[in-house]
């Protein structure tokens, strides 16, 4: 995988176009391994082929990894974020939910750090309709605007 990912990196690096590696969860079956499935793996191939991340927020909560610690520990490295919640167990790419989200907090988080990147609502298309996500979306950046505002 370490090679094959330095090969497409030089590549990526002679089209002037900037490759990330996306965070992937171990599965039963140990497939994903081949790839890194834990935090520690995938930061060593991101420094070892000079690559950037893209983060999936819902991955460290069902590896029992601190999210926090994961973007801090990112920082500069950090590229893109697919956003979505979990219930810890799966990857079930909920919305997140204002009250019990185990990734309330990132979304602030990346603001804080100034991130710059596309910020992927990744959901699952069979739960949500598009009216929901559009509504979802909506009410949050009104929530944003709402706590930056100077009262």
């Amino acid at each position: 995988m370490k090679k094959r990912l330095m090969a497409m990196a030089a590549i990526a690096a002679e089209l002037g176009v900037e490759l990330l590696l996306e965070n992937l969860i171990a599965d039963g079956l140990n497939y994903s391994h081949h790839i890194a499935s834990h935090f520690s793996e995938w930061k060593s191939l991101l420094d070892e082929a000079n690559v950037k991340a893209c983060l999936d927020v819902g991955h460290p909560l069902v590896m029992k990894e601190n999210i926090e610690d994961v973007i801090a520990k990112l920082g500069g490295l950090l590229a893109a974020v697919h956003y979505s919640d979990n219930d810890g167990a799966s990857d079930l790419h909920l919305l997140p939910d204002d009250k019990n989200s185990a990734v309330n907090g990132v979304l602030e988080m990346l603001r804080q750090m100034n991130f710059k990147g596309p910020i992927v609502y990744e959901l699952n298309p069979y739960r949500y309709s598009l009216q929901d996500i559009l509504h979802y979306v909506s009410e949050e950046k009104i929530a944003i605007c709402l706590k930056n505002r100077k009262v």
